[in-house]
């Protein structure tokens, strides 16, 4: 409706107005977008660095995200004292929009040095690329409880649903989706040595034992086949 009017010959006498409206417009519309683009990486990652485990892996990141946290949180005290949108965004001669525009900046840092961890996850256990980012992101959430994998152990290993834990947490069997269950020949703790707290170094173990094994059970199955 601005522009139309400011088209018209008959705008003249509110040219001065009409284009410092039509400014403000402008400036709230850059404003939402920007808003709206920090709320959606906000959103995401939130949950995410709220894990002291995600939070450690990743220093760098979780400072950078807290910067953004602060921000936005400030962000949005601001807008809840201000509803009027136009007056919000102009006010402090458009800091909010630079104020978003930075913050949208941090989160792209924040998701180029997340992509970077995962990657690095994925090449240490390679069957890791068979789970989505978010799906890889709640198992590394949560390294202090190995559980923490069962629900995504079929994607990972097409023989494999489950694995059995002790009582005291080592690994001893595992189980496929037919529910054939084959005792490991060597348990795996994965709180022992090395393993605690990096989920892909287990694995690594589990997928070698798993070969060991099911070799051990062939052996054996061929030698009962060649029984009289």
């Amino acid at each position: 409706l601005c522009l139309a009017m400011g088209a018209s010959a008959h705008a003249a006498p509110v040219a001065e107005p009409l284009g410092a409206l039509l400014a403000s417009l402008r400036l709230a519309s850059d404003t939402l977008d920007a808003w709206f683009s920090v709320q959606r990486g906000w959103l995401h990652l939130q949950p995410l660095f709220a894990s002291a485990e995600i939070e450690r892996a990743m220093p760098a990141e979780a400072r950078r995200f807290a910067t953004v946290d602060r921000a936005w949180r400030a962000t949005m005290s601001a807008a809840g004292m201000q509803p009027n949108v136009l007056r919000f965004c102009a006010g402090s001669g458009g800091r909010v929009l630079e104020s978003l525009g930075e913050a949208s900046r941090q989160l792209d840092g924040v998701m180029r040095g997340l992509s970077d961890f995962l990657e690095g996850k994925r090449l240490l256990f390679p069957r890791f690329f068979f789970l989505s980012n978010d799906e890889l992101l709640e198992i590394l959430s949560q390294t202090k409880n190995p559980l923490a994998v069962q629900p995504h152990l079929g994607k990972c290993f097409e023989g494999i649903s489950r694995l059995t834990f002790s009582d005291k947490g080592a690994i001893t069997e595992m189980i496929s989706p037919e529910a054939e269950t084959v005792r490991l020949l060597a348990p795996i703790d994965p709180n022992e040595g090395n393993r605690k707290g990096n989920v892909e170094v287990w694995l690594c173990d589990v997928e070698s034992e798993m070969i060991k094994t099911l070799r051990a059970v062939f052996a054996l199955s061929l030698i009962h086949i060649s029984e009289p």
